[in-house]
Formats: structure tokens, C-alpha cells, sequence
């Protein structure tokens, strides 16, 4: 199968990926209209591409600037030590 991704950011690249793993034989491609993908994935952090961390969900969302809370429902479901896991494999 042929599957196309619009846009190489951090969603991208990971539907990219996971495209990849449902199927090896699909052909995937993204399009990006920059240079290089997730060219703002690796400025993050400055530039040590900090996308989370290893504190537990209480003590992470009190470390969001404003109101952290409106973030426990997503949270919920996908978890700081899931993205952790998710970029180790």
C-alpha cells in the first residue's frame, strides 16, 4: 500500500513510523515543504530535543507554566513515561 504523510513534524514522522510497522511492505513517503524533518523536534530543549520528562504526572504538570491541570485527561492516556518508550524504541 501506498501511504503518504503531509508534513514531517514530530506527528508525522511518528504516523510515518507506525505506517512502516503495521505493514513493512507499505511504501510510505512525507512530504515536508521544509529542508529537514522535525526541524522544530530538534530545537527543543535548546537543541537537546527535552520533549519530557521522567518526574511522576503529579510533580510534571506542576511544572507546566499556567494551568497545568487541563492536562490530566491526555495524560491519562499517554503518559510522559509512554513517549519515554515510545522514542527508545
Amino acid at each position: 500500500m501506498k501511504v503518504v504523510i503531509i508534513g514531517g513534524g514530530p506527528a508525522g514522522i511518528i504516523s510515518a513510523i507506525s505506517a512502516k510497522k503495521a505493514n513493512k511492505e507499505n511504501d510510505v513517503v512525507i512530504l515536508e515543504k521544509m529542508k529537514t524533518l522535525g526541524r522544530k523536534l530538534l530545537i527543543t530543549g535548546k537543541g537537546r530535543c527535552n520533549i519530557t520528562s521522567s518526574l511522576n504526572m503529579s510533580d510534571f504538570i506542576e511544572n507546566i507554566p499556567g494551568n497545568g491541570k487541563f492536562l490530566y485527561s491526555a495524560f491519562k492516556n499517554f503518559t510522559n513515561t509512554d513517549i519515554i518508550n515510545l522514542l527508545k524504541r
